[in-house]
């Protein structure tokens, strides 16, 4: 439904040109090319990690259910699975996200994360690469 309201023409003729109905401070700007940075940082992010961290099963399902914005029915349907198997598919994943982001906070790189930096030299490496078995308790909590 749409609602419509009458404005006195006067009224619009109080706005300077340079300050219109949709006028944006310079700093308004700034901040929403600052935010739109940080979203593109993070879906980039979200992208590389589920290439990483999922299955092939879970990252169409996620794709799907998120990118695609299509129901859990129907990504059972697209996977040829059932619809409790897609939910837990999803789930799944999530889990797996959040593990892989809490990772990132706390600034410990998984293992398909090392790979990326193999092939340096070992003074390049961080020292938060090489984590072995007694390192990784605290990611079973």
């Amino acid at each position: 439904m749409r609602v419509t309201r009458a404005v006195d023409p006067g009224t619009l003729t109080n706005f300077s040109e340079d300050k219109g109905l949709w006028y944006e401070s310079p700093e308004a700007v700034q901040e929403g090319l600052e935010w739109g940075r940080q979203k593109a940082e993070l879906l980039r992010w979200v992208r590389r990690t589920m290439r990483r961290e999922l299955t092939p099963r879970e990252r169409r399902c996620v794709y799907l259910y998120y990118f695609k914005s299509r129901t859990i029915e129907e990504v059972g349907t697209l996977t040829g699975t059932g619809r409790s198997s897609a939910h837990r598919a999803i789930l799944r994943a999530i889990g797996k996200l959040r593990a892989a982001a809490q990772r990132r906070r706390k600034g410990i790189m998984s293992l398909s994360e090392l790979g990326d930096v193999r092939g340096q030299k070992p003074e390049m490496v961080p020292a938060s690469c090489i984590q072995g078995p007694a390192n990784r308790r605290h990611l079973r909590d």
